[in-house]
């Protein structure tokens, strides 16, 4: 008989060549308990370049990720308990080649992301550090609503600022002032 596509693929490929997956196990009994996948999975993305677990969450590298260029790279963040995918992380400067997620490290909600700047070929690289809110749906520092606090937000809330968008409002008198600049930090600093 014939072998089908996604036969020669293997399963870890379903979504294309080199696209990834990670497979999560009970140590206990070998069981697979989830096989991790991204949202947006696609061929050449190599899901799975760096992995890390803290607690009930999973941090996976996807370096060739072309999100904002080819080979940008990313990370997701799983629920090691459901498998469910909580988040996804781009770098706020990211660029072609970066391989962003090349190494990834978590300790509880603190996340660190590496990246390599494939492009510029000098043996440069960059750490990013992101915290995962512990309550996302009442984590009103995270201005760009991306689940995680980063630098990214204080941007968003400069944005929401200058068009009097609702997500300004970070002291909650219902208004849009440069007294919630100073309710972001206290928010930013708080953590969620």
């Amino acid at each position: 008989g014939s072998v089908s596509e996604h036969e020669r693929r293997g399963k870890h490929d379903a979504a294309g060549a080199d696209a990834g997956a990670v497979y999560v196990y009970d140590i206990f009994t070998g069981q697979e308990l989830h096989k991790l996948t991204a949202s947006d999975a696609s061929s050449g993305d190599r899901f799975g370049s760096s992995i890390a677990v803290s607690g009930n969450l999973i941090v996976v590298g996807s370096i060739r990720d072309d999100d904002v260029g080819s080979s940008s790279g990313s990370a997701y963040i799983f629920d090691a308990t459901t498998g469910d995918q909580l988040y996804k992380l781009i770098a706020s400067d990211g660029s072609a080649g970066a391989w962003f997620g090349n190494a990834v490290g978590i300790d509880g909600g603190n996340i660190v992301v590496g990246a390599y700047d494939n492009a510029a070929r000098d043996g440069g690289g960059a750490a990013y550090v992101y915290v995962v809110p512990t309550n996302p749906a009442t984590c009103i520092a995270d201005t760009n609503n991306d689940g995680v606090l980063s630098p990214a937000d204080f941007s968003a809330w400069v944005a929401a600022f200058n068009s009097q968008a609702p997500e300004c409002d970070q002291n909650g008198d219902g208004s849009c002032t440069p007294a919630d600049f100073s309710a972001w930090v206290a928010n930013y600093n708080a953590g969620c």
